[in-house]
């Protein structure tokens, strides 16, 4: 969710406040069609879960003392009221391109 709504966000699409109230709202909801989409895949939920739990960014992600992992991502700290630091922004990677005013989502390697 957070990612579609930077992008909403970069491509000027709704303003950081309308992203941060969707991100709030839709962040934690459960998948509606999960049952589908593993049938599509041919795989169950632990497969698809297990897949899922291995790029669980441990920023934000914690393993309680059952076992079970919990969120304590930036929608929670935005509820509790905490002002998010610029330490929360990383950036893993630049991002050239001579392409003008285009959108790109999804750019194709070199």
């Amino acid at each position: 969710m957070t990612d579609h709504a930077c992008r909403e966000i970069r491509f000027g699409r709704i303003t950081r406040e309308e992203g941060i109230h969707l991100v709030k709202t839709y962040e934690q909801k459960p998948v509606k069609y999960l049952d589908q989409f593993c049938k599509w895949l041919g795989s169950d939920f632990r497969s698809m879960y297990f897949l899922l739990d291995l790029h669980r960014n441990p920023d934000f992600w914690k393993k309680d003392e059952q076992g079970k992992w919990v969120f304590s991502g930036l929608s929670l700290q935005l509820k509790s009221g905490k002002t998010p630091t610029q330490e929360l922004f990383k950036a893993t990677s630049t991002f050239e391109s001579n392409l003008g005013a285009n959108y790109i989502t999804v750019g194709k390697g070199i």
